[in-house]
């Protein structure tokens, strides 16, 4: 990524990750590696260890995931994004009533997502 951003006209302040189910769990360990490179994330039902929140702190993520997924259960994107939350960090979560793993199509098509979504910038 940091070659693309050398060679290619790209916008540092305005680079974002998303990722599904495994990349939902990517998103996250992106994110954690490298904080100050994202200006924001959506993780789709994935997940991540609640430890590394303190990490994600000053990303603004909107986090998603299906409450009757049976993939990957929605406990650790619940865990993170309420441990977000004590931290006031920019975080949203959003989970579907009834939803399983298959969730994507309802994020990807959502033109509040992606209004959101390139609202952000990193400062």
């Amino acid at each position: 990524m940091k070659d693309l951003m050398r060679h290619l006209p790209i916008d540092p302040s305005r680079i974002y990750l998303i990722g599904y189910s495994m990349g939902g769990y990517g998103t996250f360990a992106f994110l954690n590696d490298e904080p100050r490179l994202f200006a924001a994330g959506i993780p789709i039902a994935g997940g991540t260890n609640v430890a590394i929140a303190r990490n994600l702190r000053r990303i603004p993520l909107w986090i998603f995931h299906g409450e009757k997924d049976d993939v990957v259960s929605p406990d650790d994107s619940r865990a993170v994004a309420k441990a977000l939350e004590k931290l006031k960090a920019p975080a949203k979560y959003t989970e579907f009533p009834g939803a399983g793993h298959g969730i994507g199509g309802k994020i990807f098509d959502d033109p509040e997502v992606h209004k959101w979504l390139f609202e952000q910038a990193r400062k």
